[in-house]
C-alpha cells in the first residue's frame, strides 16, 4: 500500500458521507504539513490537535500517524529528545497490535524510536541501536523513502559514536536522496557529507567542501530551511578560507552569522562549522566564544548528549591553545554522569591525558 493511499480514500469517504468530524480530523494534519520548517512550535501544535482529535473520534490509525509526525517534530524541530522516546517507545509497542498489522507507517515509527535514542545517547544505546539496524534494513528495501530514512539514521549513528565510515554512508544517504528525489533528504545528505568529511577526511573536505556546501545552499533555500541555509554559507566561507580569499570567506561568514541568528534556540547547527571555520585560521578564541555560546544554548534545553559532545570539543580547545582543562574536564564528568554512556566520557577526558580527578 502506498502510505498515503489510505488517508486520501479516508478524505474521499467523509467527504462523500459528509462526516465533519472526519473532515476536521483531515484538514488538522493537512494544515500542520502546511507549516514551514522554521516555525516547529507552531507545527507541534498543529499535530498534536490532529492526534487529539483522533484520539476522540477513536481513529486507531489517524492516532497513531499523527504519532509518528509528533515525534518526528519532537525529535528535529522543537529537539525535546526525552519526550520523544517516551512517546516512540510507546508508540511501537502500541503498533504490535493487530489493528496495525497493514498499517503503512509502522515502519516509520521504528525509524522515530531510532531517532530518539540517537538524540538522546547513541553510544550509551548502540547495543540496541546496532540491533534495531539489522532489523530494520531489510524493512526499508522496500520504498526508496524508506532506504534514505535509514541511511541518515545510520549515518548520524556512526558519527555520533566516531566511525570514519559515515562518510561513506553519507555518500550512500545522497544517492538515496537522489533516487527518490527528495530535496529534503537531499540538503540533509550534503550537510552529513560536509560534516563528516571535515571530521574524519580533512582532504576529501577541502576537495569537495565548497561545491558541497553550494548545492546544499540552493536546496535548503527552495526547501525554506534558513538553519540550513547558513550552515551551508559557513562552510562555504570555510572553503574559501582554504583556497586563500580571506575577503571572499569574511563576508560568507557574516552573513552564515546573520541569517542564523534569526533562527530560534536550540535550532543552532551552525556552531560546528562555525568552530571549524575559527580554527582554520588559528582564531582559537573565537572558536572558544562560539563553542561557550553553544553549550549555554544546549544546557538550556537540556540537551545532555548534545553538551557533552561540546564540552569535550571544548576541552580539547583548551588543551590545544595551552590552557588549563581541568575545570571544563569536571563540568564533562558531571555531564556525562547523566548518560548512559558516563564510562565512555570518562575515556575520553583520560584520553586527553587529564588524570582522574
Amino acid at each position: 500500500m502506498n502510505p498515503w493511499e489510505w488517508i486520501w480514500d479516508y478524505r474521499m469517504e467523509a467527504q462523500r458521507s459528509g462526516n465533519l468530524d472526519q473532515l476536521r480530523l483531515c484538514q488538522l494534519a493537512f494544515n500542520a504539513f502546511s507549516v514551514g520548517p522554521d516555525f516547529p512550535e507552531e507545527r507541534l501544535a498543529k499535530f498534536e490537535a490532529a492526534h487529539d482529535l483522533a484520539i476522540r473520534l477513536k481513529e486507531a490509525w489517524w492516532t497513531l500517524f499523527c504519532e509518528h509526525w509528533v515525534i518526528e517534530t519532537l525529535l528535529y524541530g522543537v529537539h525535546r529528545p526525552n519526550v520523544a522516546l517516551d512517546r516512540a517507545v510507546r508508540a511501537v509497542l502500541e503498533a504490535r497490535k493487530p489493528i496495525y498489522d497493514a498499517f503503512p507507517q509502522r515502519v516509520h515509527l521504528h525509524l522515530n524510536l531510532v531517532g530518539a535514542y540517537l538524540k538522546v545517547d547513541p553510544i550509551g544505546y548502540q547495543d540496541k541501536l546496532r540491533e534495531a539496524f539489522n532489523y530494520l534494513e531489510p524493512e526499508c528495501e522496500a520504498s526508496l523513502e524508506l532506504r534514505a530514512y535509514f541511511s541518515q539514521l545510520k549515518g548520524d549513528f556512526l558519527d555520533a559514536i566516531g566511525d570514519p565510515v559515515s562518510i561513506e554512508v553519507a555518500w550512500e544517504y545522497l544517492q538515496r536522496a537522489d533516487e527518490v528525489a527528495s530535496e529534503h533528504f537531499q540538503w540533509d545528505a550534503l550537510y552529513m557529507l560536509a560534516e563528516t568529511s571535515y571530521r574524519y577526511n580533512r582532504p576529501l573536505a577541502r576537495q569537495n567542501l565548497g561545491e558541497v556546501a553550494r548545492l546544499g545552499e540552493e536546496i535548503a533555500r527552495r526547501e525554506d530551511r534558513t538553519n540550513g541555509v547558513a550552515t551551508f554559507i559557513m562552510w562555504q566561507a570555510l572553503a574559501a578560507r582554504w583556497k586563500g580569499d580571506e575577503t571572499g570567506a569574511a563576508q560568507l561568514y557574516r552573513s552564515a552569522m546573520e541569517l542564523q541568528a534569526k533562527v530560534p534556540p536550540p535550532r543552532k547547527d551552525i556552531q560546528f562549522a562555525a568552530m571549524a571555520f575559527h580554527c582554520e585560521g588559528s582564531e582559537q578564541e573565537e572558536a572558544l566564544r562560539i563553542c561557550q555560546s553553544s553549550l549555554r544554548v544546549l544546557r538550556a534545553h537540556k540537551l545532555t548528549f548534545a553538551e557533552a559532545q561540546r564540552r569535550l570539543e571544548k576541552c580539547q580547545l583548551l588543551r590545544d591553545m595551552g590552557r588549563d582543562w581541568s575545570a571544563e574536564a569536571r563540568r564533562l564528568r558531571r555531564v556525562g554522569d547523566r548518560l548512559v554512556s558516563k564510562a565512555h566520557w570518562q575515556e575520553q577526558i583520560e584520553a586527553l591525558g587529564e588524570k582522574p580527578l
